[in-house]
């Protein structure tokens, strides 16, 4: 029987636990017409959560179509227009001529073309004959609004990787052009989800600048019940006819804190590893498995990192939650209180770390804060 411990893809169903009333609460949304902006640190389950929202509003008879746009390739902002362009003509055209009498009937006066060897060559239903400007982009972000007006169907637009958008030079006039085409919307026929990994990112556009004040709902997903995560555990093994200790289980849940990606991952390397009885034994073998397959990748980040945003970050493991008093300037090498904004304001732009509302410092991968902690500084 296959392992209930999925980590390769999204999951849904009796697997996604503890997220039944964010679930709900997401539905209800969407179904009232609202645009909903999510963003959490990678692989914390926002898919999962999103699409089984969407899997129960149409249990419930919310009838809807989804059209997706994932950003995480786009490095500048053509490349991020013809995607979300792509995208869009894609859930309502299957043919290269209905993509051209889309583009010809809605974005005519644009710079935006349809152009069919590049659609033959490279899959891109919408091209630029010029550099956009602010009209262009607010008559293509209002295009889902028009097409499922006209087909009479709600349309779920699902951006992923929003965050991409902070490194584009023109990013402000596109925030501004989303959010003339937002105010604009008919919210029966189209509803937006802006999702994003970088934490940091997320907060700046739609809480430090506020582009989209207003105009999009603020959904962060809670954290999960450590005897909820423990009782999935011990139920998973049994599925697969192998037993574990549910202290065990509790402690595998509070060491990744909640994080159900690499708690899943870790389950089913303990899986693969006995046909039995998963003792304590087990488990840290397959810790030590699961760090060697993340450990490159963490050493890239320290060794990218400057002294004092090490000691900075080391100091945020060791418990301190105030940086700027002369004790730990002096204690962690950190020179000055200017050089401590420059430093904590350094190492959340490489989502490494955020601060709380309280200006309290969260290191986001819970995997990477065990690794610095027993394998990096060695803390014990």
């Amino acid at each position: 029987m296959d392992s209930i411990f999925t980590y390769e893809k999204p999951i849904g169903g009796r697997n996604l636990i503890g997220r039944q009333k964010e679930c709900s609460y997401i539905g209800n949304m969407l179904a009232s017409g609202e645009n909903i902006v999510m963003y959490g640190g990678p692989k914390t389950g926002k898919t999962s959560v999103i699409k089984q929202a969407l899997t129960d509003m149409k249990i419930a008879g919310r009838q809807h179509m989804l059209a997706e746009a994932d950003f995480s390739s786009a490095r500048e902002l053509t490349e991020f227009l013809q995607t979300f362009g792509t995208r869009v003509l894609s859930a309502y055209a299957n043919s290269e001529e209905g993509m051209r009498s889309i583009v010809e009937r809605h974005l005519e006066g644009t710079h935006f073309v349809f152009d069919r060897k590049r659609y033959q060559d490279y899959g891109e239903a919408l091209s630029l004959n010029w550099e956009p400007d602010t009209d262009d982009m607010t008559r293509l972000f209002a295009l889902p609004g028009k097409l499922a007006a006209e087909s009479g169907t709600k349309l779920i637009l699902l951006l992923e990787n929003f965050d991409a958008t902070i490194h584009f030079k023109e990013n402000e006039y596109v925030y501004q052009a989303f959010s003339a085409a937002l105010k604009e919307r008919d919210r029966n026929f189209v509803s937006f989800i802006f999702t994003g990994s970088h934490i940091n990112a997320m907060r700046y556009i739609f809480r430090e600048r506020r582009f989209f004040c207003r105009l999009v709902e603020h959904f962060i997903l809670g954290d999960l019940d450590d005897r909820d995560i423990m009782e999935n555990i011990v139920k998973g093994f049994l599925v697969t006819g192998k037993v574990i200790e549910k202290d065990i289980a509790l402690g595998i849940s509070r060491m990744f804190r909640q994080h159900m990606w690499y708690i899943n991952h870790l389950c089913s390397i303990c899986d693969y590893r006995t046909k039995g009885y998963i003792n304590s034994n087990i488990v840290s073998d397959a810790v030590a498995i699961l760090i060697s397959v993340h450990e490159p990748y963490f050493k890239a980040l320290m060794d990218d990192l400057t002294n004092h945003q090490a000691n900075l970050l080391k100091a945020s493991l060791e418990g301190v939650k105030r940086f700027s008093s002369g004790e730990v300037i002096e204690k962690y090498g950190l020179n000055s209180s200017a050089n401590v904004r420059r430093v904590k304001d350094a190492l959340q732009k490489k989502e490494i770390l955020y601060f709380t509302d309280n200006d309290e410092p969260v290191i986001i991968d819970p995997l990477f804060e065990y690794w610095l902690r027993n394998n990096y500084y060695r803390m014990g």
